[in-house]
Order: structure tokens, then C-alpha cells, then sequence
């Protein structure tokens, strides 16, 4: 399935050396009004995709290396004590914010640059930690900055991006494995 929408001009955050300390708050502050938004959407589930990325992997290759399996029963478990304990507060997240997905629009004259989320295929009812540990990852923020511009603890964000780390490992060696999409 295609959808296409308007174009807009714009560089991704890839197309950027690095991001200025202006652009990271304006960056944050653009993903708390996302956040803000209300809509009724299903939930997404993290542990779902920990599951389905680790049974993709493992229909091709039968994993039976010690370690990797119980570095996925821990992070399975670590993930759904971290939807237990932040889920209840469930918020539109985009699930998806690598640095391929985020535009810095060009100023038009006396105005002011704005960040735009595109590739929205796996928003849903989120954690707000997961996006913006997906952020401090992608963009390379420091996760103590992250937390003063979110108002998310140090706590919430380091096991949050801790969860997003395995997500994508997981998910890019199931992806070489099976041509797979999320």
C-alpha cells in the first residue's frame, strides 16, 4: 500500500552534520505537542515487536547460542515490566523517529525552521520515553540533556533506549535474514 501526501522541501536530520543545541529543544519541543495530541489509536506494544523480530530471525536460523537467548528472555522481560510500570499513560507516538524520518524544513524569510515527522507506519498508543530514547539515539543526545528537555527521568530514558537498542538490533538482523518491515 502507497500513500502519498505533500511534498515538502526539507533536508533529513542524516542530510545534517550534527544537530545545534537550538535545534535539539526546538526538536524536543515539536515531539511534546506530537504527544500532546489526542486521538484514538491502538496501543503499540514493544515486547510484541522484541517477539515477532526474535521468531523472524529464529524461522531462518535456529538460534541456539546461549547467550543470545538469554539476552532475549531478559530484554522481553525488561520490555514488558517497562510497558507495566510507564505504559498507563499512553500517548500518539511515531515509534520510528530514525534520522531518516525527521525533516528540517527551510525557513521561509522572518520565519522560523520546524522539524516534520514523516513514515508513520508504526505509530500507535505509545510510551513518551520510547520516542524520545529513540531521539537521543538517532540524534546522538545525551541522555541527561535528553531527559531536561523532555521532563522524562534519567531512569525512565536509560531503560527506554536501553529497549530501543535491542529493538533495532534485533530487528536489523531480521531484516538481513527475511527482507522483513516492522
Amino acid at each position: 500500500d502507497y500513500r502519498i501526501s505533500e511534498y515538502i522541501e526539507g533536508r533529513t536530520l542524516n542530510e545534517l552534520a550534527a544537530i545545534t543545541e537550538t535545534q535539539a529543544e526546538l526538536l524536543c519541543n515539536t515531539l511534546k505537542r506530537l504527544h500532546k495530541i489526542q486521538i484514538n489509536i491502538p496501543d503499540f506494544s514493544y515486547s510484541d515487536c522484541i517477539e515477532k523480530y526474535w521468531e523472524a530471525i529464529n524461522s531462518k536460523v535456529l538460534i541456539t547460542n546461549k547467550n543470545a537467548i538469554d539476552e532475549y528472555k531478559n530484554m522481553l522481560s525488561k520490555c514488558k515490566d517497562f510497558q507495566h510500570r510507564y505504559g498507563q499513560q499512553r500517548v500518539l507516538c511515531h515509534n520510528d523517529l530514525n534520522s531518516n524520518n525527521i525533516l528540517l524544513t527551510d525557513a521561509p524569510r522572518g520565519a522560523e525552521s520546524r522539524f516534520i515527522f514523516i513514515d508513520w507506519e508504526f505509530s500507535g498508543g505509545g510510551i513518551a520515553s520510547m520516542d524520545f530514547a529513540d531521539l537521543a539515539t538517532e540524534v546522538n543526545i545525551d541522555i541527561h540533556r535528553m531527559s531536561a528537555l523532555s521532563e522524562i527521568t534519567v531512569e525512565e530514558l536509560f531503560i527506554a533506549q536501553e529497549i530501543y537498542r535491542y529493538t533495532c538490533k534485533i530487528y536489523n538482523h531480521a531484516s538481513e535474514l527475511n527482507n522483513l518491515t516492522r
